[in-house]
């Protein structure tokens, strides 16, 4: 079977880390031939762990108009597709999607993986029928469903949340929807040794520098824990374009001997095995990867409530899930856990438990059942 699977770039993100993810784990099956075909000249952020996979970069042009002419150029990767004569194509992200079903194939299975709440699904309502943003993504909505219908059909969702928004949107493809939660690679963390909390807190958060990302609160939550008399520290791994406005929060609060942004790491292990918590402060997370990965290196976890990490966090029993920005109650649950050990470590145990549930061979087996439905 030849298997082709389809991302706009490989920078730092969670949807990227599951391709490399999947895509080394099916390679070690020889009956695949896995490739990846990349939609821009981006760098490759994960040279590090997919130096043995069979990589190709194209540059494509898709924009959509509905005044002028639509600006498309694809025949690179249409040239790709002739060439290799994949058996599945498996799409990833938005600008995927549009690529990938411009001239569909019928003698190909096409797979979109749903990695979040896509609003160009959005049913078109009475309130937005007049506003050109949402005219134009039913516009951009009915022309993809339509070749979707040309197809041979598989859509994936990471999450109850994303099953339950693709299901209400899109019904006309409610049966080719199907479940399969994100995964990770369980052996990274397996030589990985927690040592005993520190008389500090140390916390950790790992994600892109977003505005949906938050992670300007969790400055709150240090200066609530520092008011209250406790060493705290918080390390801040990644990139992004909310860097200075975290930085110049950070002033602001004069934390700045508590809090440290130490940009992108490759090895995310290294980074979270050195904290005693993980605190996850995004608004809205269609899964959560870095959650997985943290429960894995058996760090407590206290998150706000994104909708789709509700399906790894049970309140109170494998961590903690907040609806409300509220720093206050949100550092009152981590230094309950920094005071009471036999807490601390039996929510650290029941999280660790968790991330065995998503190994990455079993999620590469339940792929292929998908692929062979």
């Amino acid at each position: 079977m030849k298997i082709l699977h389809v991302i706009p770039n490989l920078l730092k993100g969670g949807a990227q880390r599951l391709v490399i993810d999947i895509c080394n784990e099916l390679s070690k099956k020889e009956s695949l031939e896995c490739k990846i075909l990349v939609l821009s000249k981006s760098n490759n952020e994960f040279q590090y762990c997919s130096s043995k996979l069979d990589i190709t970069f194209y540059e494509v042009k898709f924009q959509l108009s509905m005044l002028k002419k639509n600006q498309i150029e694809i025949s690179s990767y249409e040239n790709f597709i002739d060439e290799f004569k994949p058996d599945i194509i498996h799409s990833h992200l938005y600008f995927s999607e549009l690529v990938c079903h411009e001239n569909p194939k019928k003698d190909i299975k096409y797979i979109s993986h749903l990695h979040s709440n896509n609003p160009v699904f959005e049913r078109l309502t009475i309130n937005s029928f007049f506003n050109f943003k949402s005219f134009y993504k039913t516009y951009e909505k009915q022309r993809l469903v339509k070749r979707y219908l040309k197809t041979d059909k598989k859509f994936i969702s990471i999450s109850n949340d994303t099953f339950s928004f693709f299901n209400k949107n899109m019904q006309k493809f409610s049966k080719d929807l199907v479940s399969l939660s994100n995964s990770i690679d369980l052996s990274r963390f397996k030589q990985l040794s927690k040592k005993s909390p520190s008389d500090i807190i140390k916390l950790i958060s790992v994600g892109n520098l977003l505005v949906k990302k938050n992670q300007i609160f969790l400055l709150d939550i240090v200066k609530y824990i520092k008011s209250k008399s406790y060493s705290v520290h918080l390390n801040i791994v990644g990139d992004g374009v909310e860097k200075k406005t975290i930085a110049n929060k950070i002033n602001n609060l004069n934390i700045k001997d508590n809090v440290i942004l130490s940009g992108q790491k490759d090895i995310v292990e290294e980074e979270l095995i050195k904290a005693d918590f993980y605190v996850h402060s995004a608004t809205y997370e269609p899964f959560g990867l870095v959650i997985l990965e943290a429960m894995a290196s058996r760090l407590p976890i206290v998150a706000l409530n994104g909708s789709g990490n509700k399906d790894l966090l049970k309140n109170g029993t494998n961590g903690f899930i907040i609806d409300n920005q509220d720093p206050k109650f949100f550092g009152d649950i981590i230094i309950d856990l920094f005071c009471n050990k036999e807490k601390y470590q039996k929510i650290s145990e029941q999280g660790f438990q968790t991330s065995l549930k998503y190994d990455l061979p079993n999620y590469s087996n339940n792929l292929l059942k998908i692929y062979n439905s």
